[in-house]
């Protein structure tokens, strides 16, 4: 699963529709066990992301350089979907 591509400014909304449209996130008490595994996965997958990719690569451009403003919209819409 991946919301980090696109057009900077609709995290919120893209993380929602990368989710199964039956799942709440926000009652826990309710997911099935498959539903918190996969949430799991999701979130350790978006983490790896961060800091093998998104991370080393900002670390490596100019803040200004269109691909640092690129790269950087997708760090945060990265960081939205392990929220």
């Amino acid at each position: 699963m991946s919301i980090s591509c696109g057009t900077a400014g609709n995290a919120e909304e893209a993380a929602k529709a990368a989710l199964p449209p039956d799942l709440n996130p926000a009652n826990f008490a309710e997911m099935s066990q498959e539903d918190i595994q996969v949430i799991h996965q999701e979130r350790l997958n978006a983490e790896e992301a961060e800091t093998s990719c998104f991370v080393p690569l900002l670390k490596s451009l100019k803040s200004g350089d269109p691909k640092y403003d690129e790269l950087y919209g997708g760090l945060i819409a990265n960081k939205v979907l392990k929220l």
